[in-house]
């Protein structure tokens, strides 16, 4: 393994090679090997392995292959993760959903690691947002042909994600609805009363920002449809698209800056964070 530490870090490193770099870490954590312990082993510095775990060096199969050895990770893990490297190039992740879904667990893995995330939705809650009840609801409908155990299994997935919003020092979280999500009814008038409940609770943790673009604002730059983006204190930010079980990330500058454009477009015709509560409370008034 050549040790490059003190080669500048590189341009840009793809969302695959970010993925394979979260899992040395804690691949190493899980043998309850310091950095230390296997800069030595390897005989290199322990800034190649710690750029190397944190996405700050670009990745290469062999030094990959070399620290999975070290590590003696499974076979099919291993190879697993040499694939993503090699496909390192190909900057737009798509992935299908099956089963339990894959593309969730690199989903939870990138939101662990922001500092902000912010979303427009303008046909449902944010998964970060919702009731079981309500997600329940909505991985039903969206998907009928789920059994009982996936349907189970997937919203146990999306209450998980959660603990990130009220985690110590969790990051900041902007969510951004159209006024047609509140007023559409999912499942029966409970699920839709605690849902809303649940939106004024939220919007009161100190981290969690939320707005509705009402519906008197027309059309606006959200007609297009939904999106996540992920900033992070150490690497390039990312956008996150999802539709009809196809997964993409978008990480090219000029693409993320069409969606920062079209959030602040968004935003400006948003109601104010008072006024989104105020709407809400007057939703749950009318519901009895």
């Amino acid at each position: 393994m050549v040790d490059d530490s003190s080669m500048s870090n590189p341009k840009h490193v793809t969302i695959r090679c970010r993925h394979v770099a979260g899992r040395l870490r804690d691949i190493r954590e899980g043998t309850g090997m310091t950095l230390n312990d296997a800069a030595d082993l390897l005989g290199v510095s322990i800034s190649k392995i710690s750029r190397m775990e944190t996405g700050c060096a670009t990745l290469f199969v062999d030094e990959v292959a070399t620290l999975l050895g070290l590590y003696k990770v499974e076979a099919a893990e291993r190879e697993r993760l040499l694939d993503l490297v090699r496909k390192s190039q190909e900057k737009n992740w798509w992935e299908r959903l099956q089963g339990v879904p894959e593309p969730w667990a690199s989903l939870m893995d990138f939101e662990t690691r922001t500092s902000r995330i912010q979303t427009f939705q303008p046909l449902v809650v944010p998964g970060l947002l919702q009731t079981a009840e309500y997600s329940r609801e909505v991985i039903t409908q969206m998907d009928p042909t789920l059994s009982e155990t996936e349907v189970e299994a997937r919203v146990g997935a999306r209450m998980a994600r959660q603990w990130l919003l009220t985690k110590p020092f969790g990051p900041s979280y902007v969510a951004v609805l159209d006024e047609s999500v509140l007023r559409r009814p999912v499942g029966d008038r409970q699920v839709m009363v605690q849902q809303l409940r649940h939106l004024l609770d939220m919007s009161d943790r100190p981290n969690v920002l939320l707005r509705v673009v009402p519906q008197s604002a027309g059309a606006h730059a959200g007609l297009r449809g939904s999106f996540v983006l992920m900033e992070f204190q150490e690497a390039p930010p990312l956008v996150y698209l999802e539709a009809q079980g196809t997964h993409l990330y978008l990480e090219e500058p000029e693409d993320v800056g069409s969606y920062k454009l079209a959030l602040s477009n968004i935003l400006s015709m948003a109601l104010a964070p008072d006024a989104t509560r105020e709407l809400i409370v007057t939703l749950l008034d009318e519901a009895g």
